[in-house]
């Protein structure tokens, strides 16, 4: 069988234009792909992310509270301080992690200026991206009406830890 010139190029061109287009589409689907992922990650939970909550204090001056590290691991603890015999009981699932943290973002967390205390006071510290900020407040009563932005914080987080029981 004789291949004519015409033939040849016209094969020769299906071969340049299928890899142009092959490695087009390999780059499209991989720019895509980093620009989502860049997008997520403006959201995404810090990969030095710490958090501790609780209370305490009180006449037994017992605390007790939970940590969450960078890994989503969520630490039930109790003593006379913070973190002190934690206990690893669960994980938070992705979603969850993420949204713990999109609270402490859209609360302002780091911007709140909080060190008071009560008989029974409420803290929360967090660390993240090279900081660590520290709140603490006096426990409100369950007739309380207005909370505080810190406490809608803290409730809401307290919520998220306690879903993945």
């Amino acid at each position: 069988m004789h291949i004519s010139e015409g033939m040849r190029f016209s094969f020769a061109s299906s071969a340049i234009l299928f890899c142009v287009v092959s490695i087009l589409t390999i780059l499209a689907c991989h720019s895509s792909d980093s620009s989502r992922s860049g997008s997520r990650s403006d959201s995404s939970v810090p990969s030095d992310f710490h958090l501790v909550i609780g209370e305490g204090g009180g006449f037994t001056g017992e605390w007790n509270g939970n940590t969450v590290d960078s890994t989503g691991l969520i630490f039930s603890w109790r003593g006379a301080k913070a973190e002190q015999d934690a206990k690893q009981i669960s994980r938070l699932k992705t979603a969850q992690f993420h949204e713990l943290w999109q609270s402490i973002e859209e609360g302002r967390f780091f911007d709140i200026d909080s060190s008071g205390f009560g008989n029974m006071t409420e803290f929360m510290m967090v660390s993240a991206n090279g900081k660590v900020h520290r709140v603490s407040w006096a426990k409100q009563g369950p007739t309380a009406s207005d909370l505080t932005p810190v406490q809608r914080i803290y409730n809401t987080c307290r919520g998220i830890i306690a879903r993945d029981r």
